[in-house]
């Protein structure tokens, strides 16, 4: 008599490519669920010889979920908790500065996130993580291709150019490399806040004007600005009361009011 036992269905998975942040508006399903929650995902990144002194931050926006980040191998910081405390991240900052060494300029480097989620709220769109340099004020978005895989193994933390199937002496091109989750364009950072929480294809705000301009309607339809406030920011709610005023509500100071001292929070 031959007895086997069941082999899980992520027993044999491997090294996908996944979309990032996109991929982080909802939990990965079927043969890419995370195994008891767990799941990582990498890149690689050709950090510039120039980057050797100074000051390095990875900004890592708050998901639902415990997220830690690792650069070659060594974690840098963490939203949330893991298990078997576990609390969400969502509503951290994920501002991680890099310890000296850390890096290697000139070289690849792996930067790496340990997932745990436990049902998290879906649809949430959150910027990529970035690497900024703060005082050259340049700057590196990990914005497309990421390996990804369920479980969770701190070796996954590290990785090699040959396991992105990348030739270390001949770099692709930048879109070549990010079809292959390698990153290696460097941006200039004006304001580094903002550029930490801009995606592909964000613009600045629009006035009230130029905003009026980028509407399209059909030939039987016009828009026409009214009133505009160019202070209002944050609103939440607006009503219209009986004598026909409209009111409105702001949260200005989101995520973090000013005055205020959290002492405890939700999971």
């Amino acid at each position: 008599m031959l007895l086997s036992a069941p082999v899980c269905a992520h027993a044999q998975t491997q090294w996908t490519l996944q979309p990032v942040p996109d991929a982080w508006r909802s939990m990965p399903r079927n043969e890419l669920a995370p195994i008891d929650g767990y799941s990582w995902y990498r890149v690689l990144v050709r950090v510039p010889s120039e980057w050797k002194d100074g000051p390095v931050r990875l900004f890592v926006e708050a998901v639902d979920d415990a997220r830690s980040a690792w650069v070659n191998g060594q974690q840098v910081g963490i939203n949330g908790t893991f298990p078997p405390r576990f609390r969400s991240g969502l509503g951290e900052k994920g501002r991680f500065d890099l310890p000296a060494g850390t890096l290697k300029p000139g070289q690849l480097n792996t930067v790496a996130l340990r997932v745990y989620q436990n049902d998290p709220r879906p649809n949430f769109s959150v910027a990529p993580p970035v690497l900024i340099h703060t005082e050259l004020m340049q700057g590196i978005r990990l914005e497309g291709q990421w390996q990804y895989r369920p479980g969770d193994d701190p070796a996954w933390a590290s990785a090699t150019a040959a396991e992105f199937s990348i030739d270390p002496t001949g770099m692709p091109s930048d879109t070549e490399a990010v079809a292959k989750g390698l990153y290696q364009r460097i941006d200039k950072v004006d304001d580094i806040e903002q550029f930490a929480a801009r995606r592909n294809g964000d613009t600045d705000p629009l006035s009230p004007q130029d905003a009026l301009k980028q509407f399209t309607t059909s030939d039987d339809l016009s828009v026409e600005l009214v009133l505009s406030d160019p202070v209002i920011a944050q609103p939440l709610f607006m009503t219209w009361d009986d004598r026909g005023r409209l009111w409105l509500a702001e949260y200005r100071q989101y995520p973090d009011p000013a005055g205020l001292t959290m002492i405890s929070r939700d999971t």
